[in-house]
């Protein structure tokens, strides 16, 4: 009995890490993001330069600027994201052993190749491991300081809020940052409250500098527990003193316990990353410089039907709107009810650790809105302090409806709380399965109307399209370019090309994709979009009210939105040298058709008309008296043209058809010859040449 009496307080906490490993390991690597692939390989040097003491590693680009050696490679990115690359380059190394290892391949060779090229699910699925166990653990270990901090019951409802979080889950199963700064960010706070406004132990005081440390290893936001950190120091003083004025307590005891957390924070920055072993210096230098330009940079963003690089102060409230659950909505609203009797009828000394949570929020919150880039995931460390303001809120209702039954049935109002957040929360998150990234409140719309107010999706659906396209005829032989190339790339087994920023490459290519963030943004320009759009997807991947679904049947205008759309392109030739009439228009690809001396693609044209197809890209207005030449040319120009459609509408950006057929004379000479095309008066000469290159393929006449 003794021994069932001490296991019964780890009950619930086993049960809380059970349960967010049920819901963050299935299909663990079915996908991938956008970000996943950089961090892929950073783990990847990360384990090389651990591993192999004289292993030479590269310049990353948006990190570390210069090459490196050793240890050294441990520096890969200035957020630094070093808990990001310790979780995945285990996750990495468990996949070598398991399914690398038995093939006969040496550690060092597998560490030092590329692996974000093919993203085998398995692999994925191991990267992402050591984060989705660790999100677990943290679940439990959030139960268990809340209920040292706060009640029972509050320990519970607030962790299950996380636990079926559909935001915390998504972020949680991907080899990313955020995850973890939240993580180490509110191990800190919470320990940092319980030493100092509740007098636990001086090892919470420790424990809070040492996920201090880790958190400032995970993203640079965790910075803001420098600030924070003295401003609960100073409500420290107040809160221990209840005479009003300042404190008797002497400040340099404080000041004090404020240096052995700073130490033990410092201690597990340079514990944990191996680069400040032995290039100090370049590590801070290239995190304080790097990060300073990022924030600098800001980041493209669709909100509120508007593109821009900083999308202001609004953004992060309604992200978090949208990003938030139901049940969270009402405990807060019930809370704001409740706000009188917790901040005016009791005395605020009697509630310091929630006066420190919200005041948390609250630097976050300007923190955030402050930097130019913005992300809505950068919120998520605010995430875990609102479900325990929503628990107090959703208790409160729980005790109001239970004073509506008979007394006795009190006893059970925390267990039926607990079961309706696991029902509840939990079946809203399992409609998104596996992409939780898809999520957004169905009290406001949902993501149809998310989707309509800020940008969404991270790469997530991606590799549905490629399954698509994978089971087309000769789908080896197949072009295709993909917003996300490098996540595209890794799932299909075709040929990927670029996502040119002037199209060329989209109208060279078999099939395009399109991505809902990119659509969203209209990249690379609006007129590109706009042409392919105007046309019937062959795939969509729709994001519905209750989740994700795929069809090849394509309703016109089916109000749903399409977080991928694929297209067939033109497959036609690109052309090279950025060919273009200034002030007028710029010949990204052309298309020449006809038949042939043979079966084969490659066989000879013959002197039948051919159909040739100009894509032009609108820089600027046409004169009526003036239009397009085509011909052939060997040295001399070959070929009658007749044009007989102009497909689009000349304005800026936008992408024209200009179709005709070109009649080849019967004494044209066989053999090699390039297109040529010219900006000319209908009546009159020559304006001015599209200056075709000669590393165009050239057109071999029979």
């Amino acid at each position: 009995m003794k021994l069932v009496h001490r296991l019964t307080p780890w009950l619930i906490p086993v049960a809380v890490f059970i349960l967010a490993l049920s819901v963050r390991l299935p299909k663990l690597g079915s996908f991938a993001t956008a970000d996943e692939p950089f961090w892929l390989e950073s783990s990847r040097w990360f384990a090389a330069g651990l591993l192999i003491p004289d292993v030479e590693c590269p310049p990353v680009k948006g990190g570390r600027p210069m090459p490196a050696s050793g240890l050294g490679c441990t520096l890969q990115s200035a957020h630094p994201g070093v808990t990001t690359m310790w979780g995945g380059s285990l996750g990495v190394l468990a996949y070598y052993w398991q399914a690398v290892r038995p093939t006969g391949i040496d550690l060092s060779a597998f560490l030092q190749a590329p692996l974000s090229r093919n993203l085998d699910p398995v692999l994925v699925g191991w990267a992402r491991l050591p984060g989705a166990v660790l999100a677990a653990l943290f679940l439990a270990i959030f139960y268990i300081l809340l209920r040292r901090l706060f009640s029972e019951a509050i320990a519970l409802l607030a962790a299950l809020l996380l636990v079926f979080h559909p935001v915390h889950l998504a972020y949680s199963r991907v080899l990313h940052h955020d995850a973890l700064v939240t993580t180490f960010m509110l191990l800190s706070v919470l320990t940092m409250l319980g030493y100092w406004l509740k007098g636990r132990p001086r090892s919470w005081l420790i424990f809070s500098g040492v996920m201090a440390g880790l958190a400032f290893l995970s993203k640079a936001v965790a910075w803001l527990l420098l600030p924070y950190v003295a401003v609960v120091g100073i409500m420290s003083l107040f809160y221990r003193e209840p005479r009003r004025g300042w404190p008797v307590r002497p400040w340099w005891s404080l000041l004090g316990e404020g240096v052995g957390w700073a130490v033990s924070a410092g201690f597990a920055f340079i514990l944990f990353f191996p680069a400040m072993w032995v290039t100090p210096g370049r590590v801070l230098a290239v995190m304080y410089e790097q990060n300073f330009a990022m924030v600098d940079r800001g980041h493209e963003h669709y909100f509120l039907g508007a593109v821009s690089d900083d999308p202001g102060p609004l953004f992060y409230p309604l992200a978090w709107l949208w990003h938030t659950s139901p049940l969270e909505i009402i405990g807060l609203l019930v809370l704001l009810v409740m706000a009188l009797r917790l901040f005016l009828w009791q005395k605020i000394s009697r509630r310091p650790v929630e006066l420190a949570l919200l005041i948390f929020v609250v630097m976050l919150l300007l923190f955030e809105t402050a930097s130019g880039k913005k992300m809505a995931r950068y919120f998520l460390p605010a995430f875990p302090v609102v479900a325990i303001f929503a628990a107090y809120g959703l208790l409160w209702l729980g005790r109001g409806l239970a004073g509506l039954v008979r007394q006795q049935q009190s006893r059970w109002l925390l267990p039926l709380l607990a079961g309706f957040i696991i029902l509840a929360q939990g079946g809203l998150a399992l409609t998104h399965f596996p992409y939780y990234l898809t999520y957004a409140n169905p009290l406001f719309g949902g993501p149809p109307v998310a989707a309509r107010l800020m940008t969404v999706g991270w790469g997530e659906g991606l590799e549905q399209a490629a399954a698509y396209l994978n089971t087309l005829p000769k789908a080896e032989s197949l072009t295709v370019s993909s917003w996300y190339n490098d996540i595209f790339q890794a799932y299909f087994v075709g040929r990927e090309t670029s996502f040119a920023d002037d199209g060329r490459a989209q109208l060279a290519a078999d099939y395009v994709v399109f991505y809902i963030s990119q659509i969203q943004r209209q990249k690379p320009y609006p007129g590109l979009v706009d042409y392919f759009r105007s046309g019937r997807p062959v795939f969509v991947l729709r994001n519905e009210m209750w989740g994700i679904s795929s069809s090849t049947t394509i309703v016109p205008n089916d109000n749903q939105v399409h977080w991928v759309e694929v297209y067939q392109a033109p497959a036609a030739q690109s052309a090279n040298g950025d060919p273009e009439i200034e002030g007028v228009a710029q010949l990204l690809a052309y298309k020449i058709t006809g038949p042939r001396v043979g079966d084969q693609d490659s066989a000879p044209l013959s002197r039948d008309d051919l159909a040739v197809t100009l894509f032009l890209r609108v820089l600027g207005p046409l004169p009526e008296d003036t239009t397009f030449g085509v011909a052939l040319t060997d040295g001399d120009l070959w070929g009658h043209w007749t044009l007989t459609e102009v497909k689009g509408v000349w304005v800026q950006d936008n992408i024209i058809e200009w179709r005709g057929i070109l009649s080849l004379p019967p004494e044209m000479p066989p053999g090699d010859h390039q297109l040529w095309a010219a900006f000319q008066f209908k009546e009159g000469p020559v304006i001015a040449e599209f200056a075709v290159s000669e590393k165009d393929p050239p057109l071999q006449i029979h």
